[in-house]
């Protein structure tokens, strides 16, 4: 722990805290920004769904980001108590967690994207957007498992 005494103080310790906070939240919105941005350029219906399938993941991933990310106050809290020997618990038991909801998440866009290709193709807008779907579920999972 850091002592401060000034308001200077504790507002550099604030800022030193808040920074990769603010970050990390500014590029997670800046990768929905770009998506649609250069979806716009297609047409409009792909835009539409892109919008709208961004709508739709962002707070999930940040869900799944705010859950994963409650283990390392965890392990903070049980390194500050001395008990050392619980932490390998905690870590063990978020691996796990990663991996269940990696796997649950897997399976939902994979049945979901399933459901969602047409097997007529209608046409080459069809075929266009049946790819475009399975494109961007495939990252998805990656990104669940790296959480």
């Amino acid at each position: 722990m850091f002592e401060t005494k000034t308001k200077t103080e504790k507002f550099k310790m604030l800022l030193r805290i808040v920074f990769p906070i603010l970050v990390t939240q500014v590029a997670m919105y800046l990768v929905t920004f770009f998506d649609i941005y250069m979806t716009a350029r297609y047409n409009t219906e792909d835009l539409a769904g892109v919008s709208i399938g961004s709508s739709f993941w962002m707070p999930v991933y940040i869900g799944l980001a705010g859950i994963l990310m409650s283990i390392t106050p965890i392990v903070a809290q049980l390194m500050g108590a001395a008990r050392r020997e619980e932490v390998k618990d905690a870590v063990q038991q978020g691996i796990y967690l990663a991996i269940i909801l990696a796997v649950l998440i897997f399976t939902f866009f994979l049945f979901r994207s399933r459901q969602s290709s047409r097997p007529d193709g209608s046409g080459s807008r069809g075929r266009i957007r049946s790819g475009r779907i399975h494109l961007c579920d495939e990252p998805r999972p990656g990104s669940a498992v790296y959480l």
